[in-house]
Formats: C-alpha cells, structure tokens, sequence
C-alpha cells in the first residue's frame, strides 16, 4: 500500500492527519511522512490494518451521509474486499521481502563458510611451512656442527 492510498483513503474518510495520528496513537509528522512516501513504517503490515481499523471506527462514528441504504452496502462491501485485496498485496510483498533476506542471509553464511575453510587451509599451510623451515634450520645446524668437527679433527691431524 502506497502513501498515496492511505492518504486517499484517509480524506474519503473526511479525517485529517492529526485526527488519525491521535487515534492510531503516533503523531501527525508521522502519518505526513508515510503519505508522502518519506519513509515506511516499521512493521508496515501492522501499521496498515491499524490505519484501517481506525479509518473503519471512525466511519462508523462519524455523520457520514449516504445517499441510500444499499448505495452504503456497495460502499461497504467494495472497501472490505478492497481491504482484503491489499492485505493479501501485502503479505505477498512481505513474503518476497523476507525470501530475499533469507536468501542473503544464507549467502552471507556461505561466504563465511568458504571464508573460515580459506582460513583454516591457509593455517596449515602457514604451519607447513614454519614446520618446512625448523626441519632445515636443524639440518644446517648438523651440518654446521658436522662441518666444525671436521675442522677440529683436521687440525688435530
């Protein structure tokens, strides 16, 4: 539901902003940011059937004037079902929305999957490698030791 809509609705209801505003229990800005498509509401889905359940209340509480007991029903009835029609528009929305988070979120495990299994692959080749360069550090230490024995043993010759 656009802000347009709830603005819309809002005035064929013959209510203004701060009216609904105090019945839905926020402020007026509030409801001006909404209408003007300025931002979105939190939980949009809860803030849309309120917005609806207030404008209802107040239709029924108002003075509001029809020509005609069955002109009012066919009133009626088409909000209701135009009500409905949204709510589902809605839900739908949020589903897509809430697929398109858990589809993130799932990436967004992957990548730190792959990224800890680099880190793990890249630490034991780390440690391969500390291991690669204390094996020849002992090796030249030997030979070095070999090598000064040698010496000794030719002078001593």
């Amino acid at each position: 539901m656009t802000g347009a809509e709830l603005r819309k609705l809002r005035k064929e209801a013959n209510i203004t902003q701060n009216d609904i505003a105090k019945l839905m229990g926020t402020t007026y800005q509030t409801i001006s940011k909404y209408e003007g498509e300025k931002g979105v509401p939190p939980n949009k889905m809860a803030f849309v059937t309120k917005f609806y359940q207030e404008l209802e209340k107040h239709i029924e509480e108002s003075d509001f004037v029809f020509e005609g007991r069955s002109e009012y029903q066919k009133i009626e009835k088409k909000s209701n079902e135009d009500i409905i029609h949204l709510i589902f528009s809605e839900i739908k929305e949020v589903r897509k929305e809430n697929k398109q988070l858990n589809e993130s979120i799932a990436q967004i495990k992957e990548d730190n999957s792959n990224e800890r299994k680099m880190n793990d692959l890249l630490r034991k080749q780390l440690q391969l490698a500390i291991n690669v360069l204390k094996n020849l550090d002992l090796e030249l230490n030997e030979r070095e030791k070999s090598t000064s024995a040698k010496q000794n043993i030719s002078k001593i010759k």
